[in-house]
């Protein structure tokens, strides 16, 4: 337990944000210190951007698709979950980031269809067992193909060379170069 803590001291201080409610129980979005400078800094790198406008407005769309959801988990909670996710797979640019924020919102979806299909009661229609079911399949291969996107997309492109050998006999012709058809003819004059 000793060297998980050690080693817990060592790692940076996640990008968190609390979370509270106004009269109309509208979210409102706070730092948890107040270095702002910092914490945009911080957060622009966990985004892979140096744009303040995309940070703001990727929180504010994780906000908007995790605050209508019923969790049993609080809203900050959930937030700074997703926020730790994106974080961890380390986006190298706006694209990243985004598909960051698609791959935590699918699987929060997954996790509460999931959750669904398990609560549902034996007395439920096949139908609805049924949806249940396709549309966490569908959020699981949507997930995956997420990931799938991004290892491909970080991965060093593979630079093809093929090598051909031709054996020309004697008093055998041949003709060298880039052989074109009739209708590739290059106009000259005559």
């Amino acid at each position: 337990m000793r060297a998980a803590k050690k080693q817990m001291a060592e790692e940076p201080v996640p990008t968190e944000l609390r979370v509270g409610h106004d009269q109309w129980q509208h979210p409102i979005v706070g730092l948890p210190h107040t270095d702002r400078e910092g914490w945009y800094a911080q957060a622009k790198i966990a985004f892979g951007t140096v744009s303040t406008p995309f940070v703001e407005a990727e929180i504010e769309r994780l906000l908007s698709a995790l605050r209508w959801r019923k969790s049993t988990l609080p809203l900050e909670t959930e937030l700074n979950a997703a926020l730790a996710m994106i974080e961890g797979l380390q986006p190298q640019n706006e694209v990243e980031a985004m598909m960051a924020v698609q791959m935590a919102l699918t699987h929060v979806a997954t996790v509460e269809m999931l959750s669904r299909f398990g609560r549902l009661d034996p007395l439920v229609s096949p139908e609805a067992c049924h949806a249940a079911g396709i549309t966490a399949s569908k959020l699981l291969r949507a997930f995956a193909g997420h990931v799938d996107v991004l290892t491909r997309s970080r991965r060093p492109a593979v630079q093809v060379v093929r090598v051909e050998r031709i054996n020309i006999e004697p008093g055998a012709q041949a003709l060298v170069g880039a052989i074109t058809g009739p209708g590739d003819r290059k106009k000259s004059g005559g």
